[in-house]
């Protein structure tokens, strides 16, 4: 909808497979509402179920938005729109995202905003957009933040309120205020405390639950930094948000605190007259009177037996993916450990009245979140895997030889780890018993431990059992009771001897690292694929671990499947020829990145410039937009093919090849004014037209604005953006390189502040 003020959809139900959900647009676009129903991605759709730009006042009422990969709700330069009572559930990118400085009073109150599978992304994530309100959420297994705030660019991303929402399952914070926010300003309704919430200061509670002498308990740390906040800070527990508005305990968090784990013990819930489900508020006030606070729901452990089992499956079929029959449950003696919070592994422990097995190795899973977080495996993930499908977490590969993982335990204590290596649905074989009673300590840098696959492991899915304790000797079996600690059961894939792997080359380093290209180098695993028959170019060979370099020529001469066609200059298009063989026939979907902003990552919005491109065997033609805003000189390219599609930058997965390459982005022609003040800002026709590859695209600019100048097919679908930069008032033209657009007729549309104009070209081959 474009321009089409006052309009209701109301109960409909949306499938695409391709695009936008629903894309409301255009300054004529007020009112706009979206009334229950739901909206949904079939297949992989690399776009948001609804996309709502420069369009005031919109409003998604008790809708359903799922299954898109490129988020739930994107809001740009769109004042006063409302999300009420939503249920947002996301395979990849942000549940919502509020850009740009026209996005003011943006309000999302009521409902869910969950991610399915491993989203490396935020619940809501607001960039230079203020006025904000997040009040009765329930936002979910994102891998990133629940709520991001961030400031870019010069742009401000104030005032905005968080208040009444329940985090859970999160891979980092519950709000992040990134290096450039400045904050937020309203706090928790009935919060007696004054002052505007800034950066620093904001408080992120690990864990808040009533153990089994009824008495609540709250472990918290503080994200702080010493260089920058005001200490001491007042840390307060209360229950302002369920009106009584009163504190329960009062602290003080000093310089050498920072960002280190506190706990509080408040004392009886039921003297203090909450029970489990309660939200109760943490708040942060530094020495200068600022504030930040953050809501989060109370857990009762009360009524199970104060022990933490593990969750490998002990029943199952022999057609199951996963062996079984592992001893988890108390009837079979199940490993289990009595709880005490401040000893564990990662940042979550959740007590059960018994073990939780599970085919996936995913029942240890309660309103906490995943509690299976206290181990990072040193070697590649596999996802999506092809057997169990995107929906589940990377997988942790083992195929013979030496590998280490990283404990996160919170104390010192004693470690023990067992690998079920022949899939027989125990741990009781030789070579089994990988980690046997290993020291870890804590600090800021953890060690690694060793352990072997050895030769003669089975191909497929099996299951890995890590303990954690503090007393030797007490947790070094597969069975029983431990006295502390935690047990952690994970699904692992093994790979026998000889697998032949590919890893890019792109620069990368261990002590300091770059892209994800080695292992180890940092928590993101590298890019890797488990060689087949598909393949890109003709050569491919495997190797022990990534080959960077700085001209990413490590990996030899198997860097043979693309040749770019054009050179890459901002603002225009370019073009490669990407070779598809195999010898088994059989198509694949590639994926590539550029680094447009040099920064040595691919995560940046707009740097996946092709996106589950379905090829067959062959030589394609295929075109991307270079943004004007990116920066020229030497850069780096990533390429990915697979048969399954839905690849990032990094991980690894069954067939294909990465491929990087070192590219340089150039200097474009500049786009001039002409020396004269327009009297009205216009589009005029193209010369010449029709034409080839070149052509230019007159136009005027009346008044100081910012500029875009798109071109799209018949379809609506953006191909080229060639201007978006505020541009002074003038008369200018546009070179357009029409190279790898398909022949046919193109729709050129200027925007200049308010005003919007449109032309037509055609592109003859």
């Amino acid at each position: 909808m474009q321009d089409s003020p006052g309009i209701t959809l109301a109960m409909n139900v949306v499938v695409v497979n391709k695009g936008y959900g629903i894309a409301i647009t255009g300054a004529k676009s007020t009112g706009v509402s979206i009334i229950g129903g739901t909206i949904a991605a079939d297949g992989n759709v690399d776009a948001s179920g609804v996309y709502i730009e420069d369009a005031p006042g919109a409003a998604i009422l008790g809708a359903r938005i799922e299954n898109f990969s490129g988020g739930g709700v994107e809001v740009k330069d769109s004042p006063d729109v409302t999300l009420e009572t939503i249920d947002i559930l996301v395979k990849g990118g942000h549940g919502v995202s509020i850009t740009g400085a026209k996005s003011t009073g943006v309000s999302i109150t009521g409902g869910t905003i969950a991610a399915n599978g491993n989203v490396a992304a935020s619940g809501v994530y607001i960039e230079n957009a203020s006025g904000a309100t997040i009040s009765g959420l329930l936002i979910k297994d994102f891998g990133n933040d629940g709520v991001t705030i961030v400031e870019k660019d010069g742009g401000m991303a104030r005032e905005n309120a968080i208040s009444e929402t329940v985090f859970q399952g999160l891979g980092d914070l519950y709000i992040d205020l990134d290096d450039d926010g400045l904050g937020f300003g309203l706090n928790d309704p009935g919060d007696p405390d004054e002052g505007p919430n800034r950066l620093q200061n904001y408080p992120d509670p690990v864990v808040a639950f009533i153990d089994a002498a009824g008495n609540v308990q709250v472990y918290y740390t503080v994200d702080s930094d010493p260089a920058n906040a005001a200490y001491p800070l007042t840390i307060e527990v209360s229950n302002n948000v369920s009106g009584a508005g009163g504190f329960f305990i009062d602290d003080l968090y000093q310089a050498a605190d920072a960002r280190k784990e506190r706990k509080f013990t408040l004392g009886a819930a039921a003297a203090l007259g909450v029970r489990a489900g309660d939200l109760l508020s943490l708040t942060a006030t530094d020495a200068k009177g600022n504030t930040s606070e953050v809501t989060f729901a109370l857990v009762d452990t009360s009524s199970v037996a104060g022990l933490e089992y593990g969750d490998a499956p002990e029943t199952g079929t022999d057609q199951d993916p996963v062996p079984h029959g592992y001893p988890t449950t108390l009837a079979s003696d199940g490993a289990r450990h009595e709880a005490v919070f401040s000893i564990r592994l990662g940042d979550r422990l959740d007590p059960e009245a018994d073990g939780k097995p599970a085919l996936l190795v995913d029942g240890d899973d309660l309103d906490a979140g995943d509690d299976d977080d206290g181990i990072l495996f040193g070697t590649p993930h596999l996802f999506p895997h092809p057997v169990l499908g995107p929906g589940t977490q990377p997988i942790p590969v083992l195929s013979p030889g030496l590998h280490t993982l990283i404990a996160l335990n919170t104390v010192s204590g004693y470690l023990n780890a067992w690998a079920d290596f022949n899939r027989d649905g125990d741990w009781d074989d030789p070579d089994e018993h990988i980690i046997d009673e290993v020291f870890v300590d804590t600090g800021p840098v953890r060690p690694e431990v060793p352990f072997t696959v050895p030769d003669g492991v089975a191909d497929g899915l099996s299951v890995l059992r890590v303990r954690f304790t503090t007393v030797a000797d007490a947790a070094n079996t597969v069975t029983g009771l431990a006295p502390d600690g935690e047990v952690e059961d994970y699904l692992v894939q093994l790979l026998p001897g000889g697998t032949a792997i590919d890893y890019g080359d792109a620069p990368d380093d261990r002590t300091a690292p770059r892209y994800p290209t080695l292992l180890g180098a940092t928590l993101t695993p590298p890019a890797a694929h488990i060689l087949s028959t598909l393949r890109l170019g003709e050569k491919v060979d495997g190797e022990a671990d990534g080959q960077p370099d700085d001209d990413a020529t490590g990996d030899g001469d198997d860097d043979d499947g693309v040749t770019f066609t054009s050179p890459l200059l901002p603002g225009q298009s370019a073009t490669v020829e990407v070779t598809v063989t195999n010898a088994a026939g059989g198509n694949g979907y590639l994926n590539a990145w550029l680094d447009l902003n040099q920064d040595d990552d691919w995560d940046d919005a707009g740097e996946q410039i092709v996106t589950d491109e379905l090829l067959a065997p062959g030589t394609h033609a295929l075109t991307f937009a270079v943004p004007d805003t990116a920066r020229t000189g030497k850069t780096y390219a990533r390429f990915r093919l697979d048969p399954q599609g839905g690849l990032g930058p990094a991980g690894l997965v069954f067939g294909g090849e990465v491929e990087d390459y070192a590219v340089t982005v150039g200097t474009a022609t500049p786009v001039e004014p002409e020396a004269v003040v327009p009297a009205a800002s216009r589009l005029y026709p193209n010369y010449p037209n029709p034409f080839a590859r070149q052509t230019t695209i007159p136009y005027d600019v009346a008044a100081p604005a910012r500029v875009r100048l798109e071109v799209f097919d018949l379809l609506g679908r953006r191909r080229l953006t060639l201007v978006d930069r505020e541009q002074a008032p003038g008369r200018y033209r546009a070179p357009l390189d029409a190279a790898g657009l398909p022949a046919g007729v193109y729709i050129v549309r200027l925007t200049a502040g308010t005003v919007q104009a449109y032309r037509t070209l055609t592109v003859l081959h």
